[in-house]
């Protein structure tokens, strides 16, 4: 257990772990010491009142005689949040041959300022112990999937630049539950102890993978693949003692499947897709602390890749971090995947009209729209429901439309609706049955926690998803990191992160950089929505809330299904997202900010069914 612990600390490219509250086993001391982690050892207690000095003096010597030896003890912890006894301060240096630095966690001293649960501002560090070093030994208190990854980003910004900040510690490694033999569920003790970044059997979460990806310690500066792309990225080392040499390194360019193709089930897959191009990229030798250059070649027919993948290992194979970048917009890739034969299908449209509604017809596919608010009001695919229905609700959910037309245009048959504040709604369907859903509005003016345009859909139906973005694992505003771009595959499960289920990764919530996603039913026909607009988030029903959430109470949007170019952030255990730092807050939506001033979630539908029933190039 010791060695597994260790190991699955170092995969999250952490290089330290902080004893509290009870002492270490001995032999985790020694794995520690074999595999290289440092340890701050701790006269494990509760908080205050500390020990008093006839007891403690002997728990010290107890501890010092026992862990002196073992060289991956860089410091002690005089006691655990307001439970240190200065009165024995000075004996750690006494029974300590090595004479290690003392510190009191929670509290500044010494030479160390150990404070917990700090927020953002205090991060500008005009505080009143600013000359002491900085190591934040509790930071972002996690509870269920609040906390840990979610603001990590935005504080390891700021302690990152700061040249007396040496680190911080995240509170904690793993939910600690028992399983309860009256009810035989997992039993947390209420929000008392869902703390981990791992589950009670060690099972990953979301903020795993983000902390691996935000402490990695090969840096890789944020880019995007464009037509103008060199294959050059900007890198630091950001580890203590290990040259990028001794480090190895792989890129993949590779093709990824259609819709109707395999998706990748679990993170870091061995294989997906076809690779058309793979090698060992140029990679500068540099030293702990300098930055340079990794250069990816750059193959005949790049630009038709669908993903260009880099993937970094240690001295000793472990790996540091597999990034990924798309190689073409969305609106390419549905562009593509929408083949010449289904463009080309000749079943034209037919229009019905009512007093309430207008509906349009192509090969099977029958969509009926309301002329009250034109928002979809019921969709079949040869006669069999699709029950997606009640959108797009995309601002005030009694919107009411000013002004509607419909009208046919180049064979397709459009409806046309306009709302308050010059907001606009296209609906086309085309020949053949593939239908368009062209959004444009603006946000409130002003502060928003998310935006986007949402159905309605019986979370009932849902038997999975597959879908072309960033995963598998959800994301938050406030945590972006540790997914990678690829086809995943996922079984609806109804996880609550830290108290139910434990099925990771969880089905419900925010996916980003959605390109398609196609919806599996367990009874109704399946459908597809591709977007044509880059950044998209792709929300899929509201993640369920644990009892006592405390700070990670999570506001989302109205209905199941949204299609949204912003989401909600989440907090902690101990903060509100907007005390975590700009990524934490909400959205300030101000029209000169963004193109012609409005926002766009242009989308296409596929409501016939059998993937199969028209040609489609599965490739891009």
């Amino acid at each position: 257990l010791s060695i597994e612990a260790v190991n699955l600390i170092k995969d999250m490219n952490m290089n330290a772990v902080r004893m509290s509250h009870y002492p270490p086993d001995a032999h985790f001391l020694d794995v520690c010491d074999s595999l290289g982690l440092f340890v701050l050892d701790e006269l494990a207690g509760w908080q205050r009142p500390p020990y008093d000095s006839v007891i403690g003096r002997k728990l010290l010597e107890e501890m010092i005689a026992r862990d002196v030896n073992h060289p991956s003890v860089v410091l002690w912890d005089n006691g655990n949040e307001g439970g240190w006894n200065t009165t024995y301060d000075g004996d750690f240096r006494e029974l300590d041959i090595q004479q290690r630095e003392v510190i009191h966690p929670w509290g500044a001293f010494g030479k160390i300022n150990a404070a917990h649960y700090v927020d953002y501002d205090y991060l500008s560090l005009d505080h009143f112990a600013p000359r002491h070093i900085f190591i934040p030994t509790e930071l972002l208190h996690g509870l269920y999937d609040g906390g840990h990854g979610a603001g990590l980003e935005d504080f390891w910004l700021r302690m990152w630049d700061y040249p007396l900040c040496a680190g911080g510690f995240l509170w904690a490694f793993a939910d600690e539950a028992v399983k309860r033999t009256d009810t035989g569920q997992m039993d947390s003790d209420g929000n008392h102890a869902p703390d981990g970044i791992l589950g009670p059997f060690h099972e990953k979460e979301g903020s795993y993978y983000a902390i691996r990806e935000l402490w990695s310690p090969v840096h890789i500066e944020k880019r995007y693949v464009t037509p103008g792309f060199n294959g050059i990225f900007r890198i630091q080392n950001r580890f203590h003692f290990t040259a990028l040499d001794r480090c190895s390194f792989s890129y993949r360019w590779i093709h990824l499947s259609g819709p109707a193709g395999p998706g990748s089930r679990e993170p870091d897959p061995a294989e997906y897709g076809r690779v058309i191009a793979q090698g060992s990229p140029g990679v500068d030798p540099l030293e702990p602390g300098q930055t340079g250059w990794l250069k990816v070649p750059l193959p005949d027919g790049w630009m038709d890749a669908g993903v260009l993948e880099v993937e970094a290992r240690d001295p000793y194979g472990r790996m540091i971090h597999r990034w990924s970048w798309p190689v073409q917009e969305a609106a390419a890739v549905t562009g593509r995947l929408i083949s010449e034969e289904a463009e080309k299908e000749k079943d034209p449209v037919s229009v019905s009209e009512t007093e309430q509604s207008i509906i349009m017809e192509s090969n099977g596919v029958e969509i009926t729209i309301g002329k009250i608010d034109g928002r979809l009001i019921r969709v079949t695919s040869d006669g069999a429901v699709i029950p997606l229905s009640g959108g797009p609700v995309f601002g005030d959910v009694d919107a009411q439309s000013e002004t509607m037309r419909h009208f046919h245009r180049n064979g397709s048959h459009c409806v046309e609706i306009r709302y308050a504040q010059g907001n606009t709604l296209e609906w086309v369907m085309r020949r053949g049955g593939l239908v368009e859903m062209n959004l444009q509005y603006q946000p409130d003016a002003g502060s928003i926690p998310y935006t986007g345009a949402s159905f309605r859909y019986p979370e009932e139906q849902v038997q999975a998803v597959r879908y072309l973005g960033n995963g598998p694992y959800r994301v938050w505003k406030n945590r972006m990191k540790g997914v990678n771009f690829n086809i995943w595959e996922k079984e609806y499960n109804n996880s609550i992160t830290g108290h139910s289920g434990y099925e990771y990764p969880e089905f419900k919530g925010y996916y980003s950089n959605l390109y398609w996603a196609r919806i599996i039913n367990r009874d109704a026909p399946v459908f597809t929505v591709y977007s044509r607009t880059p950044d998209l988030f792709l929300r899929l029903f509201s993640p369920d809330e644990a009892p006592d959430p405390a700070h990670t109470t999570v506001q989302h949007p109205p209905g199941d299904l949204s299609f949204m170019p912003g989401i909600p952030a989440i907090g902690t255990k101990f903060k509100n997202p907007e005390q975590l730092g700009p990524q934490s807050r909400n959205y300030q939506f101000l029209g000169r900010r963004v193109d012609n001033g409005q926002l766009s979630v242009s989308l296409l539908f596929d409501f016939r069914g059998d993937p199969d029933r028209f040609p489609r190039n599965h490739e891009q």
